[in-house]
C-alpha cells in the first residue's frame, strides 16, 4: 500500500493536479487502519475512511465514493496493479 501511495502522490504532484487521496479500510486483516496515519503524516492529502458495512469490493468502493470532496475520481488498487501515470493521462 505504501509504495503505491507514494507513487500516486508523486505522480499527481508532478502533474500539478490538486487532489485528495482516500484510503478505505474494508475491515480486512492487512491493518489498513493502523497503517494509514503514518502515510497521512508523510502525505497530507491522504485520509482514512473506515467502511463498517458489508465488506464486498463494490460496497467498499461505494463507501469511498461517498467520502469524495473533489469533482473527479480515480479508483486505484493498493497492490500496484494500477499505474499512477494512468490517473494523470485520463
Amino acid at each position: 500500500m505504501e509504495e503505491t501511495l507514494t507513487a500516486l502522490v508523486c505522480t499527481l504532484r508532478a502533474a500539478a493536479i490538486p487532489c485528495e487521496i482516500i484510503l478505505v479500510d474494508d475491515g480486512s486483516t492487512d491493518a489498513t487502519a493502523l497503517r494509514v496515519p503514518a502515510c497521512a503524516a508523510r502525505h497530507p492529502k491522504v485520509r482514512l475512511v473506515q467502511h463498517r458495512g458489508r465488506h464486498s469490493f463494490g460496497m467498499t468502493v461505494r463507501c469511498g465514493l461517498q467520502a469524495v470532496r473533489r469533482e473527479a475520481v480515480a479508483i486505484v488498487m493498493p497492490n500496484g496493479s494500477d499505474s499512477p501515470e494512468d490517473v494523470v493521462t485520463c
